[in-house]
């Protein structure tokens, strides 16, 4: 099987910001993938992620904008499109993912995190 080309991931942490880690995940894979990894998501996926990092909906056909007013988005919904956009990546790339300041990660970013570790990237 060939070898996946690696795909290094910097991400930083603010310490109680909420979703703060993931977003700067999500910022650092839309300025280094091809786009398609984004358009292959479920629409509600892309809105959740554009909660936590806007620029997911840069370069995409459709206009975001009408459809952002109305939804409601569950942190739920957020860590799953997150999760979900990760596991793309990983099909693609072997994904080197480093934590700057990891003792100043957000509570719900480190349950996240710990939960990719051990089901995503293992």
């Amino acid at each position: 099987e060939d070898q996946k080309p690696v795909l290094i991931i910097t991400s930083y942490c603010i310490e109680d910001l909420s979703f703060y880690w993931m977003s700067s995940v999500v910022e650092s894979i839309i300025q280094t993938v091809d786009e398609d990894v984004i358009k292959k998501m479920q629409p509600l996926e892309v809105l959740s992620l554009s909660r936590i990092q806007p620029s997911v909906l840069n370069g995409l056909d459709h206009d975001w904008s009408k459809d952002l007013g109305t939804l409601a988005v569950k942190d739920v919904t957020i860590v799953n499109a997150f999760i979900h956009l990760l596991e793309g990546v990983n099909d693609l790339y072997a994904i080197d993912l480093k934590v700057e300041n990891l003792d100043a990660m957000d509570l719900i970013s480190k349950r996240v995190y710990d939960h990719i570790l051990k089901f995503v990237l293992y």
